[in-house]
């Protein structure tokens, strides 16, 4: 659970500080937010290939940081934008695969050196994107390096691994990558003023997330073995519960966060986004047993749709009001519950089951 919750509360803590020494956040929370969109992806896509026991090849990892080329567009005279891109994400990546190899003090390890990096660059030297791009690139080739002698050069035999990294890839980051995208459309929306306190809030519902998260974890293997129907069902409804669970905890922060903001808007957003987080993880052992059995195609179809009808919203009210900003937060969680009754309906068909 702590390894989990370290890259949120890792995040929280620097764009506090940063606000303490008197440094504007706004800009560096964008960036975040755009490292973390390129980090889901990755650790997604480099996820199925572990969680398939299969060991990742270089042509994963390539897949796995497609991303950053979009994103490089935006960043294209930015070169330390884009180093502290390829850093974050390249950690990201490393964390994940330490997690799949069952190191997971390695994986914390990692984070706590990402936390320190920042540290040192807010600390100790003038706060700047160069500064902290540098001091995260020291920190992150030895873990680059570990990441390129444990990659098998050869292509994987299974002909469906690129198609199946890509799969994971897109269906995580069209899922999972909103809470990190709201902040950046917040930003064009109604300003960058937000853009620290909604990366804050986003976080914390990231965080409350963890705990049905580690309970999923811990449901994988009889996800993947598809013993029994029934099981399946007896675990569905305890996530449910836990899920709700996490909303009520999430909600709660948030509100103790708005007490010290005193902002109104903060606060139904980050009540919007712990809503649909938790919706989200109310599917999350179904989806889980969709990828197990080879139906990557199917959640993606769905993810994509969450992802076009949302995106078409705000590209409408890209000059909207507020208002109109938490109704296209709330929408998402109106998409999540539809897409939770059709995952529960594919993955409790009887057929499934041995």
């Amino acid at each position: 659970m702590l390894t989990a919750l370290a890259p949120a509360a890792g995040k929280i803590l620097i764009l506090l500080a940063l606000s303490k020494y008197g440094v504007d956040n706004s800009n560096f929370a964008i960036l975040l937010n755009t490292s973390s969109l390129v980090g889901v992806f990755a650790t997604a896509s480099i996820g199925i290939a572990l969680t398939s026991n299969l060991k990742v090849n270089y042509l994963g990892l390539s897949y796995s940081l497609a991303p950053l080329l979009f994103f490089g567009f935006f960043y294209i005279d930015h070169y330390w934008e884009l180093l502290y891109i390829f850093c974050f994400s390249s950690q990201q990546i490393y964390r994940f695969k330490k997690f799949g190899d069952g190191s997971p003090l390695k994986a914390l390890l990692s984070d706590l050196t990402f936390i320190i990096a920042h540290a040192i660059a807010i600390v100790t030297l003038e706060f700047s994107i160069k500064n902290i791009s540098i001091i995260l690139a020291a920190t992150t080739i030895p873990q680059i390096l570990s990441l390129s002698l444990s990659i098998r050069s050869k292509a994987n035999k299974d002909p469906d691994t690129s198609k199946r990294y890509l799969y994971s890839g897109i269906s995580n980051l069209s899922s999972s990558g909103l809470i990190f995208a709201l902040p950046l459309i917040m930003s064009s929306m109604v300003g960058n003023q937000y853009a620290a306190d909604a990366t804050i809030v986003g976080t914390i519902a990231f965080i409350t997330s963890a705990i049905p998260r580690a309970y999923v974890s811990s449901q994988i293997k009889l996800a993947a073995n598809l013993d029994s129907l029934e099981s399946i069902i007896i675990a569905n409804k305890k996530l449910r519960v836990i899920s709700a669970l996490s909303f009520i905890v999430g909600a709660t922060f948030v509100f103790g966060y708005d007490l010290v903001k005193t902002n109104i808007f903060l606060f139904l957003y980050g009540i919007a986004v712990c809503l649909y987080t938790a919706i989200g993880q109310a599917s999350s052992l179904n989806a889980n047993i969709l990828m197990l059995k080879g139906d990557a195609g199917w959640l993606l179809k769905w993810n994509i749709l969450i992802s076009a009808t949302v995106a078409t919203y705000f590209t409408i009210f890209i000059n909207g009001s507020k208002l109109e900003f938490i109704i296209g937060t709330l929408l998402i969680s109106l998409l999540y519950a539809a897409r939770l009754t059709g995952i529960k309906e594919k993955a409790y068909d009887r057929s499934l089951y041995k």
